[in-house]
C-alpha cells in the first residue's frame, strides 16, 4: 500500500497529492518500522522534488510529514538532511507563510531532540539557530515559542561537552539577538516559556542584563495581520497535529531516554487535534480532520485519479 501512496504524491492533481501526503504523515506517527516503510518507498524524494513549488496548504502538509521523520531515529532524521531538505525547512521557518513556518519550525526543533552531535552540527551549519531565533523574534507566545526554546536549549546542551563548540554556538546566538529575545521572553505570562528562557540565560548567558520590569512588546498588529491573511482552508489544514516534544530534561546532560520512549512523548498524530486554538483564529472556522491510514483511503485516491483520467480522455 505505501509504495502506491508515495506514487500518488507525484500526481499532477493537487486533490490526489493532498491525501497521499497526509497518509504518509499519518503513517509516520506510528512505529519506527512504519516510518521506515514510508522512507523506503521514496517519500522524502517526492517531497524534495515538489516542496518549493507547491501551494501553501500542501507545503504545510509536507513540512508536517518531515517533522514526523525528524522526530524519529537518528538514521531517519539524518535521511531528511541527506535528502537535501534542510535548506528548504530553514527557508520556510524564516520566511514562509504562517502555517508552513510553524511546521518547518517543528521539523527543525525535532532534529535536536536526540541531542545528537552530528544532527545538531548539520543544523547549525545550515543556519538552524538563526531560523529558530527568527521565529522567536516575530511570534511572541504559544506552543511554537516553547518548541523553539527547546530546540535552542537542546543545541546548547549538545555542544556543552566541547567548550570551543559551545562558545561558537553562544556567539551565533548573541550575534543574532538571541540574548535580548530570551531576556524579553523571561517576562512572558506563559510559565513554560518564562521558565525555559530563564534556564537558558542562567546556564549559558549568566552575564545577561537584568530585565526587571521590562514590558513585552506589542504584537497586536502581527496577530491582526495573521488573522486576516489565512483562508479557511489554511485554518483547516492547521488543525493537523504534529509531534510534540515533552519531558525533555532541564539539565546539561544528553537525553538518555530510549528511542521508543522519546517517540511516544514526541509524537502527535492527526487524530490528536490540539484543543487550544491560536487566539487569533475563530474556533467556528476550525474543522478537525480525522485521516486514518487504511485501504479505503487508497481506493478514494484511485477513484479520484480514474475520474481525472476520464475527464482528460473526453
Amino acid at each position: 500500500m505505501v509504495p502506491q501512496v508515495v506514487e500518488f504524491m507525484k500526481n499532477e492533481n493537487k486533490q490526489v497529492r493532498m491525501p497521499a501526503i497526509r497518509l504518509c504523515g499519518s503513517i509516520s506517527t506510528g512505529t519506527d518500522e512504519q516510518t521506515e516503510n514510508v522512507l523506503q518507498a521514496g517519500a522524502l524524494q517526492s517531497v524534495r522534488t515538489n516542496f518549493e513549488d507547491e501551494p501553501t496548504s500542501l507545503q504545510k502538509e509536507m513540512a508536517w510529514f518531515i517533522s514526523n521523520v525528524t522526530a524519529g531515529t537518528k538514521t531517519q532524521a539524518q535521511s531528511v538532511i541527506e535528502a537535501g531538505l534542510l535548506p528548504s525547512l530553514i527557508k520556510h521557518a524564516k520566511l514562509g507563510e504562517y502555517i508552513v513556518r510553524k511546521e518547518a519550525t517543528w521539523a527543525l526543533s525535532n532534529l535536536t531532540s536526540l541531542c545528537d552531535d552530528d544532527l545538531v552540527s548539520s543544523l547549525i551549519s545550515a543556519g538552524g539557530i538563526e531560523a529558530l531565533l527568527s521565529v522567536l523574534n516575530v511570534i511572541p507566545e504559544g506552543r511554537i515559542v516553547q518548541i523553539c526554546l527547546e530546540g535552542i536549549y537542546n543545541i546548547l546542551k549538545t555542544k556543552a561537552n566541547t567548550l570551543d563548540k559551545l562558545e561558537e554556538t553562544k556567539v551565533i546566538i548573541r550575534e543574532n539577538g538571541g540574548v535580548e529575545i530570551l531576556e524579553t521572553l523571561v517576562c512572558s505570562d506563559n510559565f513554560d516559556i518564562k521558565n525555559t528562557a530563564s534556564e537558558i540565560l542562567t546556564n549559558y548567558f549568566p552575564d545577561s542584563e537584568s530585565i526587571g520590569d521590562k514590558d513585552m512588546p506589542d504584537f497586536s498588529d502581527l496577530e491582526k495581520e495573521e488573522n486576516s491573511s489565512h483562508s479557511k482552508d489554511e485554518l483547516t489544514a492547521q488543525t493537523h497535529a504534529h509531534k510534540y516534544m515533552q519531558g525533555i530534561s532541564r539539565d546539561n546532560e544528553k537525553d538518555d531516554r530510549s528511542t521508543e520512549e522519546r517517540k511516544n512523548q514526541g509524537k502527535r498524530s492527526e487524530g490528536e487535534i490540539n484543543d487550544k486554538k491560536d487566539n487569533n483564529r475563530e474556533n467556528s472556522e476550525i474543522q478537525e480532520v480525522d485521516f486514518e491510514a487504511d485501504e479505503s483511503d487508497v481506493e478514494d485516491i484511485k477513484e479520484d485519479t480514474d475520474n481525472d483520467n476520464e475527464i482528460n480522455d473526453l
